[in-house]
């Protein structure tokens, strides 16, 4: 005989921890929920074992909307294909863009950020998945290598290699191309031909940064050109100066290393949850302003938890999905 109350039960409590999950996974949970977090889990083991399924179910859902876009891989050869496969492959993108909504449609009607990838996203040309880098090769002479979490649309017209950074940072090698690159946000543009330099979005708005020869910012109708070691910062509404930068912090990344000199842990903490599966919470906000200064390899970033941990006398809680909590 099934007992229909503790079925009831084990559905809310389910839907509970897929909250929780949700709201993990959405970048915004304060230090009081986290601390609510850890007593909610505390309450049992049935708590306990909610939490974990959430997870787990998170992880299908993020694996299915990333064997769509493995799938999806074919619209590159789309591009140079006649024009009744390209409209075969528009078509695939179509479908396989439906696939993903009613996957995400099947779990929960308004999914939460991060559970899977958005819609612009699967139809990136060229993705980067969590802890991957990948270089591209866009025309002779021109190669742009993608960081962590990066999605591209190229949109390439008479004048220059355009591509579309939808989310995440690239770094462009330019050696003189049959014509200029454009790397573009929605609040501007940096254009390059003769050089290196990298555009990384924010929350609101981007950064470019010139590594070598120059690259122009074009933003607000107004055009800036960056020397080597100079970045600027802009949004939708408004623009800052150009600012010196550490050439050497701001490549690590493509030496496999992240590099920090004295900054916040909450800033530390946010860099290092865009490289490593699951996600680094901060439940003691008297952590978020602790200075760190260090360097950390990408390939063992659970050092970087336990470094941390020792540096700022860090109390530290592992839960499922690669979670954990300081405090």
């Amino acid at each position: 005989m099934i007992d229909r109350d503790d079925s009831f039960d084990r559905q809310a409590l389910a839907r509970e921890a897929f909250s929780w999950v949700c709201r993990l996974r959405s970048g915004e949970m304060t230090s009081e929920e986290a601390d609510a977090l850890m007593r909610w889990r505390a309450q049992g083991l049935a708590h306990a074992q909610a939490l974990s399924d959430a997870v787990k179910l998170r992880r299908r859902l993020a694996e299915a909307g990333r064997a769509i876009v493995e799938q999806d891989a074919v619209g590159e050869a789309g591009r140079t294909a006649p024009k009744a496969r390209r409209r075969e492959v528009m078509g695939r993108r179509a479908f396989m863009a439906a696939a993903a909504a009613s996957v995400a449609g099947a779990a929960i009607v308004r999914p939460p950020l991060g559970l899977w990838p958005s819609l612009a996203e699967l139809r990136a040309d060229y993705r980067t998945r969590v802890g991957e880098r990948r270089t591209v090769q866009v025309a002779d002479g021109l190669a742009v290598e993608l960081n962590t979490r990066t999605s591209l649309v190229r949109r390439d017209d008479a004048r220059n290699y355009r591509l579309e950074l939808v989310d995440g940072e690239v770094a462009v090698d330019a050696a003189d191309p049959a014509r200029p690159v454009a790397i573009a946000t929605s609040a501007g543009e940096a254009i390059g031909r003769r050089g290196r330099f990298s555009v990384r979005l924010l929350d609101a708005g981007a950064c470019v940064a010139c590594l070598a020869g120059s690259v122009k910012v074009v933003a607000h109708q107004q055009v800036t050109e960056l020397s080597p070691g100079q970045q600027i910062v802009f949004d939708g509404q408004s623009r800052r100066d150009v600012l010196p930068v550490d050439l050497d912090r701001v490549e690590a990344w493509r030496r496999g290393l992240l590099v920090f000199s004295g900054q916040p842990l909450g800033e530390v903490v946010e860099e290092i949850n865009r490289y490593r599966p699951g996600k680094i919470i901060l439940a003691a906000g008297a952590l978020k302003g602790f200075p760190i200064t260090g360097t950390f390899q990408l390939a063992r970033l659970d050092r970087a938890v336990a470094q941390i941990r020792q540096v700022a006398n860090a109390s530290v809680t592992s839960l499922p999905g690669g979670i954990v909590v300081l405090s």
